[in-house]
C-alpha cells in the first residue's frame, strides 16, 4: 500500500520534472528565434 502511494508520488514529481524542462526548452527557443529573426531583419 505504502508502496504504490510513493511510486505515484515519484512518478507525478518526474513528470512535473518533465513538463517544466520541456516548457524551458519551448521558451529558450521561441526567445531563440525571436533574436535571430531580430537580428536577419
Amino acid at each position: 500500500m505504502i508502496q504504490s502511494v510513493n511510486l505515484q508520488y515519484l512518478l507525478k514529481l518526474e513528470i512535473l520534472e518533465l513538463g517544466r524542462a520541456h516548457s524551458y526548452d519551448a521558451m529558450s527557443i521561441a526567445f531563440f528565434k525571436r533574436n535571430t529573426k531580430q537580428q536577419w531583419e
